[in-house]
């Protein structure tokens, strides 16, 4: 397995890594080659094995959703930190990332395996890396590293805190149980410039697969991680033209009571309408749930939420 850093350095071709993935593929020995990015576009257009961030600095709740992106098969692999601390070499304070006495350690983790996604592997950003503050490794607190640098302590935590956390976590981790995933089909069309579909409440859908795009569509991908988004050019929704995409995914259902439902969510320009059609793909075809229509003007995004009650997705009845 080779991870490799800063794959971006060529710029956003992924022309230029899909040779060397294929002609590595193809070896007898082969072998997994994981990317530095959370961009999923990096699988289907380079065929990498899976993505990693390895730095993840900013503590958002959905900070590892880029998970969710990921197409099947490909390999989910988060990266976790205790902290992150390199103003001394020329990092700007913006990176810094506060210890917080291992809390920050803790949300990392917790983030990372809660996305529904089960990762292939979970990754310590720490190994070598003292200058960038990561270190989970138990340091001589106090000691100079020889250019007049003291490495500060670990807060409450005793020297060999950050290994206890680890071994807490991984035997968390390997406890974990993966909820059930259910395959469904999703359409959507819109005659705006630009739509884009999320669920809020309910669950998460997971390994999208593009089933078909209309040939007007300048976008029919990902955004902001697991948020469905087709575009058209701007001169085509002004003519009423319309513009299509399919996914097939797989959705984890998250049950807040009993009966639950799954709240999704359409935004659009101003622009024409969008027509959203969830289909039940449980057994040898897709079919049809519901559909939904949206051309109000309501403001910024101009939201407009919709709700399936669960079951009839998962043909259970919890």
């Amino acid at each position: 397995m080779f991870f490799v850093w800063s794959i971006q350095d060529q710029g956003n071709d992924f022309s230029y890594w899909q040779k060397a993935m294929d002609e590595i593929h193809a070896l007898p020995e082969s072998g997994l080659i994981i990317a530095n990015s959370v961009d999923a576009g990096w699988i289907e257009g380079s065929h990498f094995d899976g993505l990693y961030n390895y730095a993840t600095l900013q503590f958002e709740p959905n900070g590892f959703y880029w998970a969710r992106s990921l197409p099947p098969n490909s390999l989910y692999v988060p990266s976790v930190i205790p902290g992150f601390s390199a103003k001394r070499v020329g990092y700007a304070d913006t990176t810094h990332v506060p210890r917080d006495n291992g809390r920050t350690y803790e949300t990392q983790w917790g983030q990372a395996l809660g996305t529904g996604v089960e990762p292939a592997l979970v990754t310590i950003t720490s190994f070598n890396e003292w200058q960038e503050g990561s270190m989970i490794e138990p340091p001589q607190f106090g000691v100079s590293d020889g250019n007049g640098y003291a490495y500060a302590d670990f807060g409450t935590l005793p020297s060999e805190g950050y290994l206890t956390l680890t071994q807490n976590w991984i035997d968390k981790y390997l406890a974990l149980t993966w909820p059930s995933v259910y395959r469904a089909r999703i359409r959507v069309r819109t005659t705006s410039d630009w739509t884009t579909l999320n669920v809020v409440n309910g669950g998460a859908w997971i390994g999208p697969e593009r089933v078909s795009t209309s040939d007007s569509a300048i976008t029919a991908g990902m955004e902001a991680g697991d948020r469905l988004l087709l575009t058209q050019s701007l001169a085509d929704a002004n003519a009423g033209k319309e513009a299509e995409m399919t996914w097939d995914v797989m959705l984890t259902p998250i049950p807040q009571s009993t009966p639950y439902d799954l709240i999704l969510q359409i935004d659009r320009g101003n622009i024409g309408q969008t027509q959203v059609t969830i289909f039940n793909y449980l057994g040898e075809a897709p079919i049809e749930v519901k559909s939904f229509e949206w051309d109000q003007i309501t403001g910024g995004r101009n939201s407009h939420q919709i709700t399936i009650p669960m079951e009839l997705l998962t043909g259970t009845n919890p």
